[in-house]
């Protein structure tokens, strides 16, 4: 038979842990045990490196950064990105000055003018190129009493933003003993301003304007300016 005093010293060793290494878990004292700690001193997830670390790296998602222009300026496309033709009527004004009798006289020609782009729609829905309608022309009176008039023709490259053409007329004047009944042409020029509101034509040119009747460049000579916008 076991006397007492054994099981009452186990018993004791069992509470004030005797005879167990100092390292040993207290399961008794309802704590929870410490976390194995690795070489550099840090436990479990709380060294500072993802979990999925493992390796050198961990995996990221691709992502794709917004473009930037050649001098490191953000790219952000809006509605002025987009540039386009818009088929329609385009008012505006024109202002030219004309050279008569080998510069002797200055005749200013100046009025309202419009012309009619027309096109069909690319497979996409673009335009790629719009044209001036039968129909485009410039006419007045001059300070002579003196009257001209021309058609206008050309094509708007929707890619370039330029209209390029040409326009053809006629000028006629009597004045006294002096009749005058000339042809002239030019070309037809202007950049287009898609964007704008209302689209519109700007830094429009007609001419040089020449008259073959009028001695040609030494005769009849001029150029005009323009402008038109959306109706």
């Amino acid at each position: 038979m076991v006397g007492l005093r054994p099981l009452v010293c186990l018993a004791a060793c069992s509470i004030a842990g005797c005879g167990g290494s100092s390292g040993s878990p207290d399961f008794g004292s309802g704590a929870t045990p410490a976390r194995p700690q690795d070489d550099a001193g840090a436990t479990g997830s709380d060294a500072g490196a993802p979990l999925n670390d493992a390796g050198g790296g961990s995996a990221t998602n691709d992502v794709t950064l917004p473009p930037v222009d050649e001098a490191g300026v953000l790219f952000v496309a809006d509605a002025t990105t987009t540039r386009g033709c818009v088929p329609g009527t385009y008012v505006g004004t024109f202002d030219c000055t004309i050279t008569a009798i080998l510069g002797l006289i200055q005749i200013p020609w100046k009025g309202p003018m419009s012309l009619t782009l027309t096109s069909q729609a690319s497979g996409a829905g673009e335009f790629q190129m719009l044209t001036i309608a039968p129909g485009a022309h410039i006419s007045g009176t001059d300070q002579y009493d003196g009257g001209f008039s021309a058609n206008l023709s050309g094509t708007l490259d929707c890619a370039t933003q330029k209209l390029t053409g040409a326009l053809d007329g006629n000028y006629q004047l009597m004045m006294g003993l002096l009749n005058v009944n000339a042809m002239f042409a030019g070309s037809l020029a202007a950049d287009y301003a898609g964007n704008a509101a209302p689209p519109s034509f700007t830094n429009g040119v007609m001419g040089p304007l020449a008259s073959p009747q009028w001695g040609g460049d030494g005769g009849f000579l001029g150029t005009c300016t323009w402008s038109a916008a959306l109706k």
